[in-house]
């Protein structure tokens, strides 16, 4: 049984969606592409994500090594797949030899989503960066890894599985070392090429974008998996809505069975025209159980001035999005699409780092270098289909965690904390805010159960700003993050929440006696609002010069934002 499973390192190219939320920082492929890996490392939660993709319907092996090859020693693999029942499988080894490798004790690996169609095994799991198990591997950042992957292509584990059909080995670097601070920073050589790429789901989970860009090939690479037959329409915008002017766009689809993309730049509400210079390239199309898989990429500056969007670092952008259900575009016809709408989602390329410029507007510290303000701060999380929009910092020199919101609503927000989620309303620490009549209001409630929420006696939560325009509110504010009072949540350094959200159409009357809410939800993990190796102050260390300045900077922050 010599290399019964001698894994490969792999290098992943496609960027292939699950079903669900998943966000690929990085994508290769391997084994002359039948082995496409994405994978992202996800902060807040110290956790490494994976989706992989093998033309195969039997196992998939997949894990690390500190050496390779090394005569299958201490590799730390994942072993899954979809046997021919339907049920599926991953389980945790750490290899001894060219033998059949023992399951770990500890299983640290985690199937979220496994799926077997036309011949493709997919596989979408995670695990712990340090596990604190001896037989796995602690990824640290800026450590050089091996990436091990194999494969069988027919036959499953049941319950010992046979020599691999293929397998091969890589050295990468999962999680980039830390950046040192700005001033010791020098600038990285020009042809360090640089790879951004994120993920959202948009239109109630049917639409959904991942993108990236490659800075060596300075183009931008797109995934868009839609839940529809007909043609797919998706591009770039610098202001939207605004009447579907200056849209930057690509549409795709089938017409009897002749695939398309064409390049066209909108100019107001009316069918638009393809462009002469034709720059968005289709790289791969699919159809199948009414969802349409496109993959698809254009250069950053296209040099079509008239017609393109190019594309700066630090610019903030929209996605325009669009589809028909089942209708297709034909020469001369453009059927209406069945949904739109746009998402702003901030820069697409990372600004350089901002200068510093003296303050002149403080009398009592006039030579203190503050850092300019950003023209825009993209909204990191979002949740009832992009409707209610959450950004939020913890501040280590007050000892505060500052929260704005952004919500498609001119009624009140809910908004708070919870350790267990769905728990039927109990023990969540949240707010309740709004505008209404010229003025902001927010007040701090705990919850126990399926019944109004209680005020707390303690009322813990300071409102900096409020607004409403547009159909959307706004509330930026504050809260210590240890208040004291038992209804409220002590953030301790790696502590993980729910977040609780909600709200409704009409504002809030009375401040003990609400309506009930026009839309509600939790978050389906949990998040970490003040990191691991964030300082935490012994005692408040606000000066009343720094709580003014750290307000003047939220308002300002708000203002931009609106």
């Amino acid at each position: 049984m010599m290399g019964i499973f001698q894994l490969c390192l792999l290098t992943l190219s496609s960027v292939a969606l699950a079903e669900g939320s998943y966000a690929n920082s990085n994508h290769f492929s391997f084994l002359e592409g039948n082995f496409n890996v994405s994978y992202n490392f996800n902060e807040s939660s110290d956790t490494l994500e994976f989706l992989v993709e093998v033309n195969a319907t039997g196992w998939v092996g997949f894990g690390f090594a500190e050496k390779a090859p090394n005569n299958m020693t201490d590799y730390d693999v994942a072993v899954g797949g979809v046997f021919p029942n339907g049920s599926v499988y991953l389980k945790d080894y750490f290899t001894e030899g060219q033998k059949k490798p023992p399951k770990d004790t500890q299983q640290d690996w985690t199937l979220k989503n496994a799926t077997q169609r036309e011949g493709v095994t997919a596989l979408k799991f995670c695990r712990q960066r340090n596990t604190s198990d001896a037989q796995d591997v602690a990824i640290k950042p800026g450590m050089p890894i091996f990436l091990i992957v194999a494969y069988h292509d027919t036959m499953d584990v049941s319950p010992s599985f046979q020599q691999h059909t293929k397998r091969g080995y890589q050295e990468k670097i999962l999680i980039p070392e830390p950046q040192p601070e700005p001033s010791t920073v020098s600038p990285p050589p020009t042809s360090t090429p640089t790879a951004v790429s994120n993920f959202i789901s948009l239109d109630g989970g049917n639409y959904n974008v991942s993108w990236m860009f490659n800075s060596t090939m300075d183009t931008f690479h797109f995934v868009v998996k839609v839940r529809a037959t007909g043609w797919i329409g998706f591009g770039l915008a610098t202001r939207a809505p605004n009447r579907m002017r200056g849209y930057d766009v690509a549409v795709s689809g089938t017409n009897n069975g002749t695939k398309y993309l064409k390049d066209y730049f909108t100019s107001d509400f009316a069918r638009p025209l393809p462009d002469a210079q034709q720059d968005w390239v289709l790289s791969y199309f699919s159809q199948e159980q009414n969802v349409t898989t496109l993959k698809f990429y254009r250069k950053r500056d296209t040099n079509d001035i008239a017609n393109d969007i190019a594309v700066q670092p630090g610019q903030p952008c929209y996605f325009i999005w669009a589809y028909h259900l089942s209708d297709t575009v034909t020469s001369g016809r453009f059927p209406k699409h069945s949904f739109s709408g746009s998402y702003q989602v901030g820069p697409l390329i990372p600004s350089i780092q901002p200068t510093t410029t003296a303050n002149t507007a403080t009398t009592e510290s006039p030579t203190t270098p503050v850092t300019a303000l950003p023209t825009q701060m993209p909204f990191p999380y979002a949740f009832d289909d992009n409707k209610f929009l959450v950004l939020w910092r913890f501040d280590d020199q007050a000892d505060k965690i500052h929260v704005h919101l952004r919500v498609k609503t001119t009624g009140w927000i809910g908004f708070g904390f919870a350790q267990k989620a769905p728990n039927d309303m109990r023990d969540y620490d949240v707010i309740v805010g709004g505008f209404s009549n010229g003025r902001g209001y927010l007040w701090d409630y705990k919850t126990f159960g399926r019944t109004k929420p209680t005020l707390d006696t303690r009322q813990d939560y300071t409102l900096l700003n409020a607004s409403e325009a547009g159909g959307y509110t706004q509330l930026i504010f504050e809260r210590p993050r240890d208040t004291g009072d038992e209804n409220d949540f002590a953030f301790m350094r790696g502590s993980e929440v729910f977040i609780i959200w909600g709200y409704s159409d009409a504002d809030i009357t009375d401040k003990t006696n609400f309506g009930r809410h026009s839309s509600k939800g939790w978050s389906s993990k949990k998040y970490i609002l003040v990191a691991e190796n964030q300082p935490i102050p012994t005692e408040a260390k606000a000066t009343a010069l720094y709580s003014s300045f750290a307000i003047a900077l939220s308002i300002a922050l708000f203002h931009v934002l609106l």
